[in-house]
């Protein structure tokens, strides 16, 4: 049986502790060698060139040499015009990432000795950031494709007297969804390169009323090349 990636030692490359040892320089250089690579040669987030730019070090900036574009590590990120030091920012962002089953707003606030209220944002930008960093390209090769149903009734009464037929459409609760999963497969070639390319290669999430045969056709259209083998149980949906 393959190993969980939780108690593999990849899972613990970076942590808690060593961000919290760092100096506010040293925090500065990890997350210039986390963007770019080191201090060298850095992108200019609005022309998107690579090269050498000037360095203003008394403000820890530099200007681009071809659009004349003055940034900073932070420029065009989720931490830019920040107002905490960027070992703060590191720190939360190591303390929300090792919570496996999620972290509160306000135990990060605790634990970075934050404000309840910037803990709050910065959640949110931590997720807008997954969001928008997502790859949703069409999956092929093999797929696995299936739903559940989340919240789909309330627990039955004690007397049958006064259960209720959950089944009839009347009386369904309207807050059930259906959750859907597509997952792509390594192929034989990928395996057989790397023994790390097992299990799923990519995968797709998406919230429906119903899984239905029109929702899933409509999800596998989009996120599903043709010509693609898709595994999945005998409900009628598929």
């Amino acid at each position: 049986m393959t190993q969980h990636f939780l108690l593999s030692s990849k899972a613990r490359t970076l942590s808690s502790y060593e961000i919290a040892q760092l100096s506010e320089e040293e925090a500065y250089d990890l997350l210039c060698e986390l963007r770019w690579g080191g201090k060298e040669f850095i992108t200019c987030p609005k022309c998107g060139v690579q090269h050498k730019p000037y360095y203003i070090s008394t403000r820890k900036q530099w200007r681009c040499k071809h659009c004349n574009h003055t940034f900073s590590v932070t420029s065009g990120t989720i931490f830019a015009n920040r107002k905490k030091p960027i070992k703060v920012y590191l720190y939360a962002l190591m303390e929300w990432v090792n919570a496996v089953k999620g972290l509160s707003s306000l135990q990060l606030a605790r634990n970075a000795k934050l404000n309840p209220r910037t803990a709050f944002v910065l959640s949110h930008k931590f997720r807008k950031a997954l969001l928008e960093s997502r790859d949703m390209k069409p999956l092929s090769g093999v797929v696995d494709m299936d739903g559940t149903y989340v919240h789909p009734a309330p627990r039955k009464a004690n007397k049958k007297a006064d259960r209720i037929d959950y089944r009839l459409k009347g009386n369904q609760n309207s807050d059930k969804r259906c959750v859907m999963v597509t997952r792509e497969h390594y192929s034989s070639e990928e395996k057989a390169s790397n023994a790390l390319h097992c299990g799923a290669k990519r995968s797709h999430v998406f919230v429906a009323h119903t899984e239905s045969q029109s929702v899933v056709k409509n999800f596998a259209d989009k996120f599903i090349k043709p010509n693609t083998q898709i595994n999945t149980d005998e409900s009628t949906a598929y």
